[in-house]
């Protein structure tokens, strides 16, 4: 299946990382990732993975391959991922493992900043991938 990335007038200047929107087939079949944080282990207790920003971004979205793959998608068939951060610090950092890791053309993509995450996570990412 092929994505559409969306060319949308009045909406220019977006760097390569971002995409204002991906159209897919009415046919697709969608994998829905739950959010996901750095644990080395579900618990209880969790353990949080220690390490920067970079290594986690790297871990939750290698857990998310795994959950991609186990529903039929990949990395490569990304079309949202949201991402939610306790400091806007972590951005740049985060920003640099995403773009080495997500091949390209990028999903939409959303990074917001949150006040807390469960369990004391600095950083937390859900995905939605297509199936063939």
């Amino acid at each position: 299946m092929v994505t559409t990335p969306l060319k949308v007038e009045g909406v220019q200047g977006l760097p390569e990382v971002f995409s204002a929107g991906i159209k897919l087939p009415a046919t697709a079949n969608l994998v829905h990732c739950s959010g996901q944080i750095a644990a080395e282990s579900g618990g209880p207790p969790i353990k949080l993975l220690e390490g920067t920003i970079g290594e986690k971004t790297e871990f939750i979205l290698r857990g998310l391959e795994k959950v991609l793959v186990a529903g039929g998608s990949s990395l490569a068939q990304l079309v949202k991922v949201n991402i939610y951060i306790t400091d806007f610090a972590f951005f740049a950092e985060l920003n640099e493992a995403y773009c080495r890791i997500v091949p390209n053309p990028k999903p939409v993509r959303t990074c917001v900043c949150v006040k807390a995450l469960p369990f004391g996570a600095e950083i937390e990412m859900e995905a939605t991938g297509w199936a063939a």
